[in-house]
């Protein structure tokens, strides 16, 4: 990780820890042990159930599922990228196509059911309506990656919405699958590369299919919130007319 806002690591190195940039900034001890509990064990489920989302919605468009499919096989053919059965860290930001599908995955069936927050200022949210400061509210991602406005016919399955161009024109909090502001999920970038190595190997050996349809799955809100019924999948080997 390079230096964040300056800070230099151990021996003058541009690489420090995560650590050493919570430290730098005033994180305690016992702040620290909460946010890497927090990233070991509730991400370690959440991060599971949004990696079943993003193959169910593969799975239903097999268009994005054989592109992702060629940036996975490219990889894997690659001896410099993977090799003694492991795929290397540094190849992983060359699976850009299945990286959009996990971000529009996320947006179609979010996880992040309800975020909170107390405001520090008066919010007007129209003429003669506005909420004081203090007042805690709820966020709700779903309704937001839903709207049209930001969102252009939403129950379409596009993963360019999340192109760097679309991106940067759209609202910065227009997408909350990750939560945003300070208190963001930590482990946004750990989740997302565990998702991406573990669809890239299964797309490498099968050709993944569902006989469920988008319609019926319904995310329950919980502490770990996930679909109200398991998600079926048949995987069916590569090359292989069984």
């Amino acid at each position: 990780m390079k230096g964040v806002d300056g800070i230099k690591g151990s021996g003058n190195s541009d690489f420090v820890s995560m650590i050493e940039v919570m430290l730098e900034n005033g994180v305690t001890d016992k702040e620290i042990f909460e946010e890497v509990a927090i990233t070991l064990a509730v991400a370690h489920d959440t991060t599971s159930v949004a990696m079943q989302i993003a193959l169910f919605l593969l799975a239903l468009h097999p268009d994005h599922q054989e592109i992702c499919r060629a940036e996975a096989d490219e990889l894997f053919s690659d001896p410099t990228k993977y090799n003694d059965g492991n795929l290397q860290f540094s190849a992983l930001p060359e699976l850009k196509h299945l990286e959009r599908c996990i971000l529009e995955s996320s947006r179609m069936l979010s996880l992040a059911s309800i975020l909170m927050r107390k405001l520090d200022a008066p919010l007007q949210l129209q003429e003669g309506l506005v909420i004081p400061a203090g007042v805690s509210i709820y966020v709700f991602p779903p309704v937001i990656h839903k709207n049209p406005e930001y969102f252009p016919n939403p129950e379409k399955f596009d993963p360019d919405r999340f192109l760097p161009e679309p991106s940067k024109q759209r609202h910065k909090y227009a997408f909350l699958s990750f939560a945003a502001g300070p208190r963001n999920c930590i482990g946004t970038k750990l989740a997302i590369i565990e998702i991406k190595m573990m669809i890239a190997k299964i797309l490498h050996k099968f050709v993944v299919t569902t006989p469920d349809k988008y319609e019926d799955v319904v995310i329950i809100p919980s502490v770990i919130p996930g679909p109200e019924k398991p998600i079926r999948f048949i995987f069916k080997r590569r090359n292989d007319t069984n």
